[in-house]
Parts: C-alpha cells; structure tokens; sequence
C-alpha cells in the first residue's frame, strides 16, 4: 500500500506553560486539542503485471478525527524584541494515520 495524496485542515487550540526562563532563554510547554477536518487519503493498494503493461488498485480513505498534542518550545531572543523558537510536538490521533510529527524553526518580533 502506497500513499501518493494526503490533505487535511487541522485546527488546534492549547495551553502553553513557561517551564524555565533565564535571562534571554525560555522554553515552554504545551498541551493542545487537535481537530483535523476534510481529510482524505489516497493511493495505490496493489500493482498488476499485465506483461507488458500494469496496472494499479487504488484506494481512497476519510481522514478526519480528534486527537490530542504535546509540544516543547524553545525560545531565544537574540536583539531586543527579536527571537528566534523551535517547537516540537508530537499529536495522536483516533483514527489512522495515528502518529503526527512536526518540527517548527521561527524567527519573531514581540510587540
């Protein structure tokens, strides 16, 4: 089974903790409810060698669901109001695909 199309819109809201700040340095915590919505998959379910030619057995899948996150944010603010973040998180979901990774490199400005 391979996969060749994956869209969705997700939707989070949360709750964001400073865990440690030092001078210039922060790093946060945070803890999100996560709704993805109009998701659908697509792909290819088996191969068929016809000889000379081949063809294919797709598939289609609805991917929305409810899920929840953890994530680790690490901030540094490098010139006055400028700073530059990482955050991780790490989103499960109830419905496959289960599993969301997502990494995030951000230079900001505070006001």
């Amino acid at each position: 089974m391979t996969v060749t199309n994956r869209w969705f819109y997700q939707i989070q809201i949360g709750v964001l903790a400073y865990v440690l700040k030092v001078n210039k340095f922060e790093t946060m915590v945070s803890i999100n409810a996560v709704r993805r919505l109009l998701g659908s998959e697509s792909g290819i379910l088996i191969y068929i060698d016809k000889g000379w030619w081949e063809e294919a057995i797709g598939f289609g899948n609805d991917i929305s669901a409810w899920g929840g996150g953890v994530g680790l944010e690490m901030k540094y603010r490098f010139y006055k109001n400028f700073s530059i973040a990482v955050k991780g998180e790490y989103i499960r979901f109830d419905t496959n695909p289960k599993n969301q990774l997502g990494l995030t490199g951000c230079i900001g400005f505070e006001f």
